[in-house]
């Protein structure tokens, strides 16, 4: 993948068996005056997600 899009990964799980039934999360970058939760993106997927973290469908955590 071209750079400029994206120069790094993300991941679920660290190699062993307490990866299993995590997810990958994106960060928020901010909270607009209407509530609304934009996302962040850096074009750094290292920097922009939460690795491993616990599963919560449906929801957009604040930062």
């Amino acid at each position: 993948m071209n750079p400029s899009l994206d120069i790094s990964w993300t991941h679920c799980g660290d190699g062993d068996d307490a990866r299993y039934g995590k997810s990958v999360k994106r960060k928020v970058d901010r909270v607009e005056s209407d509530g609304r939760k934009v996302l962040l993106d850096t074009n750094d997927s290292a920097f922009d997600f939460i690795p491993t973290a616990e599963p919560s469908p449906g929801t957009i955590e604040d930062k």
